[in-house]
């Protein structure tokens, strides 16, 4: 039966009445494509991975398989879909970083579970070449920048002296175009396990690192050597809780930011400093926290907005969240199982990618924001 022009325009007019009313209610509405990268045919491939965005547009990838038996890269230039892999050390890696400098070279820092010490891999134009910079025994995070020469700065945990006592410190190595220079951050036992290291317009490091007494540490170097502060220092129902993964920028101003993992209290926070002062705030609140796959990893925008993802392991979903004026909005990126070890870059549009291994189907797999609708608030 034909409708009437009237019962179509009411029909009409009732449809727009809804759209309207049903977008005051949302947020943002994102889609986000997914594809995978490596998934070495059920081996576990993915874990530590660490993505960067060259000043080309092309894309890095460092990773490792889940018992970190290989050390793997990854490279896909701005206008292809391939991904070239290729082995760099077969001795392993764990908690590997990734760095590119200006020629758009790769620069990894990584442990090896069958060497101890601190590695560097370089690739220099023609093959990788690779340096053990530090034999002591390592584990836990490490951090890499490039300075304005391109030289690495590398920050990471030192868990043995040579005669097998406990350290338990950070450390941080620095290369000068001709040596490479090991010092030791925080000499309190317990201090560095998860780290993450920035540098200010001068070059300058800034390193954010758990401290096991429960406190979230800050380190920085100035003419006269490390100075040493705390960002948060706050208790859980008479407990510490700060032990766990943090992420460091510095903002345009100079201030640090930092998002970081409430363990005991299961949410996500976000840290600044405007001065000497620290503020802190929740960005999400989480369902359950595991080891070492529940990492944070922050960005901040052409315009200084922060941008951080996150792994629920009690939702086994990959979290990505930002902050306008007023709040945090978070969405979801990826679930069943999927979003441990994740690792954020954003592209000259400010566009998010994010690379992370799913537990379920085994697999390294990178996600990019699509398209965002921005509706109308309350």
């Amino acid at each position: 039966m034909r409708l009437s022009r009237l019962a179509v325009f009411v029909s009409f007019l009732c449809g727009i009445m809804f759209f309207l009313s049903s977008a005051t209610y949302c947020q943002v509405r994102a889609t986000w494509q997914i594809e995978v990268v490596d998934s070495s045919r059920g081996k576990a491939a993915g874990s530590f991975s660490s993505l960067a965005i060259d000043r080309f547009g092309n894309f890095h990838l460092v990773y490792s398989n889940l018992a970190g038996t290989t050390l793997q890269y990854a490279f896909r230039a701005k206008t292809e879909k391939r991904w070239d892999k290729t082995t760099i050390d077969a001795l392993g890696g764990s908690f590997e970083t990734l760095a590119v400098d200006s020629h758009g070279w790769a620069h990894i820092a990584y442990n090896s579970p069958k060497v101890a010490g601190l590695h560097y891999a370089e690739w220099d134009g023609k093959q990788w070449q690779k340096l053990l910079i530090d034999p002591v025994k390592t584990n836990h995070e490490t951090s890499i920048q490039l300075d304005s020469q391109g030289y690495p700065r590398i920050s990471y945990y030192r868990e043995e002296y040579s005669d097998r006592r406990s350290a338990k410190s950070l450390k941080y190595a620095y290369f000068d175009g001709k040596t490479w220079y090991v010092q030791t951050v925080d000499h309190r036992s317990g201090t560095g396990s998860w780290n993450s290291l920035a540098l200010d317009r001068e070059g300058r490091p800034h390193i954010s690192y758990s401290i096991a007494t429960g406190f979230l540490g800050f380190a920085y170097l100035d003419q006269s050597g490390w100075e040493h502060t705390l960002a948060d220092f706050q208790g859980y129902k008479g407990k510490r809780y700060l032990d766990s993964d943090s992420s460091l920028v510095i903002g345009a101003d100079g201030d640090p930011r930092i998002a970081y993992i409430n363990g005991t209290a299961r949410t996500i926070n976000y840290a600044w400093r405007e001065g000497t002062v620290w503020h802190q705030e929740t960005v999400d609140s989480l369902v359950a926290t595991g080891a070492a796959a529940d990492q944070v990893s922050l960005k901040l925008d052409s315009k200084g907005r922060p941008h951080i993802v996150y792994y629920d392991s009690g939702l086994g979903t990959l979290k990505y969240a930002t902050r306008d004026k007023k709040e945090w909005r978070t969405e979801t990126i990826d679930d069943g199982n999927a979003g441990q070890y994740a690792s954020l870059c954003l592209d000259e549009n400010d566009r998010p990618y994010v690379s992370y291994y799913t537990s379920l189907d085994r697999e390294l797999r990178i996600a990019h924001r699509q398209s965002s609708v921005p509706v109308q608030e309350q």
